[in-house]
């Protein structure tokens, strides 16, 4: 009866003992502490890697319109730098040939992807902005790469055209000069398309890239993004 009356006058002094309250508040203070930090920590964690896989895409956005703006400009000087170069003046549309091999055309990266540049809690931000004019630009390079296709499928029809048409007699004959001479008036409408175009979409291009990396450098300050043109002093401005 001595031990359990004792342990029953220990359990009723427990919350009055003297030294209870001087190691029950350290503990929980510490606790506490310990659980708050472990939470403010994980969350910088998750804000860290949250932060570093947007970067990652955007990289990668910049990245692709990059390339996008090296095939408009290959583009650019087979079809018109490189032919007036070499002829010393502005080429006729047969002077021209085809591309074949060129890219095909088609949407390079989802738009849900990039949905996290639209929710920018900076009302001014020009992120939204810059995304909207890098789709348009993706149109842009779409359209003109299909163009590219039309007319490098014509002018391969026109080029056989002409050439078996010269030894054509009669109906057959005029039939087939009239059909080169459709065929051959179409790839001069795309040709004068395409001279208006390309360069078009590469200045846009130029300009979407430049307006992007500045939005992002302000988004995402501290953060490091491609540089596409590190020594090219008519590089747009970043």
């Amino acid at each position: 009866m001595d031990v359990l009356d004792n342990i029953g006058n220990w359990w009723a002094n427990f919350l009055t003992h003297p030294t209870f309250w001087d190691a029950f508040w350290p503990s929980v203070l510490g606790a506490l502490a310990g659980a708050v930090s472990a939470f403010v920590l994980e969350r910088r964690y998750r804000e860290r890697e949250r932060i570093g896989r947007e970067v990652g895409q955007c990289n990668r956005l910049i990245f692709t319109l990059g390339q996008m703006l090296s095939t408009l400009e290959d583009v650019n000087e087979l079809l018109f730098i490189g032919p007036r170069k070499r002829l010393g003046r502005e080429p006729q549309w047969h002077e021209i040939g085809g591309l074949p091999g060129a890219p095909e055309p088609g949407p390079s990266f989802v738009v849900g992807e990039y949905d996290f540049l639209l929710e920018d809690v900076d009302r001014k931000s020009n992120a939204p902005r810059a995304l909207g004019r890098s789709y348009h630009a993706v149109s842009r390079f779409n359209s003109a790469l299909a163009l590219v296709h039309e007319r490098t499928q014509l002018y391969a029809q026109w080029h056989r055209l002409s050439t078996s048409s010269v030894f054509g007699v009669g109906a057959e004959g005029v039939a087939g000069l009239v059909e080169t001479e459709t065929v051959g008036h179409r790839v001069d409408q795309l040709t004068r398309m395409l001279a208006e175009d390309v360069p078009e979409a590469v200045a846009l291009f130029k300009e979407v890239i430049g307006e992007l990396r500045q939005a992002l450098s302000v988004r995402y300050r501290g953060r490091e993004f491609i540089r596409l043109w590190p020594n090219d002093p008519n590089a747009p401005p970043v």
